[in-house]
């Protein structure tokens, strides 16, 4: 799988995998949702682990000061119909500041 521009990614705050949802702690200024985000999955040859890159398609305009929010996302929203034990992110993981 070829590695994508990291540039591109969204620098993660945390995330969280369980067996309903993949949760994501981003960056925002008041606006950000999941319409700004892109999450990108791969699964492995043998089905694990499945890889998840976050890009994010737009900037958020607000002008709130720049604080951590978190988006939730089904497995079945974002395509997965298998119990996901197993993953690998692309993104970096930090502090806010």
């Amino acid at each position: 799988m070829p590695i994508p521009d990291t540039r591109e990614l969204e620098r993660l705050h945390g995330l969280k995998v369980d067996a309903e949802h993949l949760t994501l702690w981003v960056s925002s200024t008041g606006y950000t949702s999941k319409e700004y985000l892109k999450v990108n999955l791969e699964l492995g040859f043998t089905g694990e682990p499945l890889t998840i890159t976050v890009l994010r398609l737009k900037d958020d305009p607000g002008k709130a000061m720049p604080h951590v929010t978190e988006i939730q996302y089904s497995w079945q929203e974002l395509g997965v119909r298998a119990h996901v034990r197993s993953v690998e992110v692309l993104n970096k993981v930090g502090a806010l500041y």
